[in-house]
């Protein structure tokens, strides 16, 4: 079996979003299948510890921006201890690697010690270092080190959107970030008119949309109530906004909750709104409502609409404004027993999901690569 190293810019205990609920499990499904696990991270306390048998190396973590000379000292400063971590690893597995400058050491290093390399496409961001023509190491520079690297994509738009930009199709393979909660089911009844929304509360996610609905939709439907779990930047933003609204009785915002208390608010609510603005590339948290049959409501971004079917399992609003996304609220609040139809379909288009078959991939490239490294 393979030495891997897993880099991202988090792990936990700073779990910020999807992609470390991701790294972690498949931390230890990768373990459980007798490869030998190591995450490097950055933290504010740098160190080495083991937990539940993977090795976790956290790096210094300096300000994004390093053009300040302090910073600079610092980052040169942890380059011997991040060569050594890739020089103990048969292959690296990089997620979201913290700032750009990082991002090129490790290929740089890893280029050095002709290591093999996963890269994870968890969201749009890479697209940008092909996209932008003003860094030095635009497409023209990183496309022939991508050419050697095997990627992993979350979706099958991901995948589109990384061959179109000259990645060979047959160094991919689609690895969908399916987590079942595996969390008991509390007491708590459905709430008629309880809308849930789960995730992070920033601009990009469309907290803001779903906030401008209820004005919309609180006449007709005046014990209407939108629970917003999750934090992020823009939260205290959204409580100003439900005060100016004066929509306060209408709204929850319970800040961040860990994964595995999550599920009270699954069971009590009617249908999940996932309003996300940008190009999705497909959240953990639509396969969760699935899962647990709640229909979702989206916009059609990213790889949000390869789980979420039109008139299936939920409401694909194609307009992303308040008035229409209002519309498909209504019509779900409106009508129980379509809800219930949705719910059913919900639950079907997770069963016959699993993380471990999904996850199986991935670690099935591990062993692939491996056995690369054993040729002559």
């Amino acid at each position: 079996m393979a030495r891997i190293l897993i880099i991202n810019r988090f792990y936990y205990p700073e779990m910020t979003g999807g992609v470390e609920i991701v790294v972690e499990k498949l931390s230890e499904f990768a373990r459980k299948q007798g490869h030998q696990i190591a995450i490097l991270t950055w933290s504010e306390t740098p160190g080495t510890e083991i937990i539940d048998g993977i090795t976790v190396i956290r790096l210094k973590r300096v300000r994004k921006k390093i053009a300040f000379i302090a910073d600079i000292g610092k980052w040169i400063g942890t380059f011997p201890t991040l060569w050594k971590a890739i020089k103990q690893a048969d292959m690296l597995h990089l997620y979201n690697v913290h700032t750009i400058p990082n991002y090129a050491a490790i290929l740089a290093i890893a280029g050095l010690q002709k290591k093999r390399i996963v890269q994870e496409v968890p969201d749009p961001y890479l697209f940008m270092l092909f996209d932008n023509t003003k860094l030095f190491f635009s497409r023209s520079v990183l496309l022939p080190f991508f050419r050697g690297i095997y990627f992993s994509c979350v979706s099958e738009y991901m995948k589109k959107q990384l061959c179109s930009r000259g990645i060979d199709p047959t160094r991919t393979i689609i690895s969908r970030p399916f987590l079942r909660m595996n969390v008991k089911k509390t007491n708590k009844k459905k709430v008629k008119n309880t809308v849930l929304f789960v995730g992070q509360v920033v601009e990009h996610k469309g907290v803001h949309v779903l906030m401008n609905t209820i004005p919309l939709l609180k006449d007709k439907h005046p014990k209407l109530h939108v629970t917003f779990v999750g934090g992020g930047d823009a939260e205290e933003e959204i409580r100003q906004l439900a005060r100016t609204l004066n929509i306060q009785k209408n709204v929850t915002i319970t800040g961040y909750i860990p994964r595995n208390k999550i599920q009270q608010y699954y069971d009590q609510n009617s249908f999940m709104v996932f309003p996300s603005l940008w190009e999705e590339p497909l959240a953990i948290t639509t396969f969760e409502a699935l899962e647990q049959g709640l229909p979702v409501i989206c916009f059609p971004t990213g790889g949000t609409t390869e789980i979420v079917k039109h008139g299936y399992n939920g409401i694909v609003v194609q307009e992303k404004t308040p008035e229409k996304l209002a519309r498909a609220m209504e019509k779900l609040l409106s009508n129980p027993r379509l809800i219930a139809t949705y719910s059913k379909n919900a639950k079907k288009t997770t069963d016959e999901l699993s993380f471990e078959s999904e996850k199986k991939k991935v670690t099935t490239l591990y062993e692939k690569l491996a056995r690369k490294n054993e040729e002559p």
